[in-house]
C-alpha cells in the first residue's frame, strides 16, 4: 500500500495545501499524530495482516478527533470503526500476493473528485507545477 498511498498523496498535494503521507519513523509519526485535530482528513489504506504502526495511528488519530476515511477489504476491518466513511476494495490476487489494482482505482477515482471539487484552485495549482516543469527542463517528451 505504501507506493499506492505515495501517489495518492503526490496526486491530492498537486492539487490542495495541507496533502501529506504519515509514514517514517515512530518518532515522526507520534509527532504528526499529536499535531492532528478535527480539521485534519485521514485516508486510511490498508488490508488484511494490517500494519500494527498503522492501526496504532489511526487509533491515536481517533482520539485526537480527526476525521477518517478508511479504505480496507471490508466492514470487519479494524479500520472502519469511528470512520466517517469508508470504501472496500477487493485485494485477492492470482498469485501469492495482494493485489492493489482497485485500491489504485479507487484512489485515482477521490483525486479524480477532489480536482472537478477545486477546479479553479486546481487548474491554478496544476499549471504552476507543469510551468515549474518546464522552467527546469525536468520532464522530456
Amino acid at each position: 500500500e505504501r507506493g499506492i498511498a505515495t501517489t495518492f498523496a503526490d496526486q491530492l498535494h498537486q492539487l490542495r495545501d495541507g496533502v501529506e503521507r504519515l509514514d517514517g519513523t515512530a518518532p515522526r509519526v507520534a509527532a504528526r499524530v499529536a499535531l492532528a485535530g478535527s480539521s485534519d482528513v485521514v485516508v486510511a489504506v490498508d488490508v488484511r495482516r494490517y500494519d500494527a504502526w498503522l492501526l496504532a495511528a489511526v487509533a491515536a488519530l481517533r482520539e485526537q478527533e480527526a476525521q477518517l476515511v478508511a479504505v480496507t477489504d471490508g466492514p470487519l476491518s479494524p479500520l472502519v470503526p469511528g470512520a466517517a466513511a469508508w470504501f472496500a476494495v477487493a485485494a485477492e490476487g492470482a498469485g501469492p500476493f495482494d493485489s492493489h489494482v482497485g485500491t489504485l482505482a479507487l484512489l485515482h477515482a477521490i483525486v479524480a473528485g477532489v480536482a472537478d471539487r477545486l477546479r479553479a484552485s486546481a487548474i491554478d495549482r496544476l499549471d504552476r507545477i507543469e510551468a515549474g516543469w518546464r522552467a527546469a527542463a525536468a520532464l522530456c517528451d
